[in-house]
């Protein structure tokens, strides 16, 4: 799938995660911003196109993502309200990659090889790009709601579009506009509800 797209079903994430913070984190979502989940859920069926070829088992891997990634970021939001006094944003994304690396060992039993010298530098790379973004992450949700942190996410689909272009010059076509926009633009509402329930706070 061409990366916008992927990125695209991805923001899903902060629509998960805005739900799940009702039950899971005991956060308030009043009327509005559950009706901009459901919009931006619409947008998502849009992207997937209900009987063309995008509904293909592929395209269910970035929202299952999207939904893991949700309770990931709920997982976080508990650890940094509940042990915020006795360990640090560090420890926090230590025990995170920790997790993370484990799981990824499961995969050395589907044809795993040792990477090319210029491709371990750029895993390196990577490594160290997500470790920083999980770290900020980290401080994020320990000093805000996990809705109000969720939107700012969608700054990605630029990144995705810029780099799918240039690398692989693939566009997404106007359905999966249409879609991200409204995902992006319910993401937008959530944003700004939070911030004047905080306001009012």
């Amino acid at each position: 799938m061409p990366l916008a797209d992927v990125v695209s079903i991805a923001f899903a994430g902060p629509l998960f995660l805005t739900a799940l913070a009702v039950p899971l984190l005991g956060e308030p979502v009043g009327w509005r911003r559950w009706s901009a989940v459901l919009v931006g859920f619409a947008g998502i069926l849009v992207m997937f196109r209900p009987g063309s070829e995008t509904l293909h088992w592929v395209a269910l891997l970035p929202l299952i993502g999207a939904l893991l990634s949700a309770f990931r970021d709920i997982i976080t939001r508990r650890l940094t309200a509940t042990v915020a006094v006795t360990e640090t944003s560090v420890g926090i994304l230590c025990y995170t990659t920790l997790g993370v690396t484990l799981a990824g060992l499961t995969t050395f039993t589907m044809g795993w090889r040792m990477p090319a010298l210029g491709d371990m530098a750029l895993l390196v790379l990577s490594g160290f790009l997500i470790g920083a973004a999980q770290y900020l992450l980290i401080e994020a949700f320990r000093l805000a709601q996990a809705g109000l942190v969720a939107p700012f996410r969608y700054a990605n689909v630029i990144w995705a579009v810029l780099f799918g272009f240039l690398i692989w010059g693939d566009l997404p076509d106007r359905w999966m506009l249409l879609g991200s926009t409204l995902v992006i633009g319910s993401g937008l509402y959530i944003f700004h509800r939070e911030t004047r329930v905080r306001r009012r706070a």
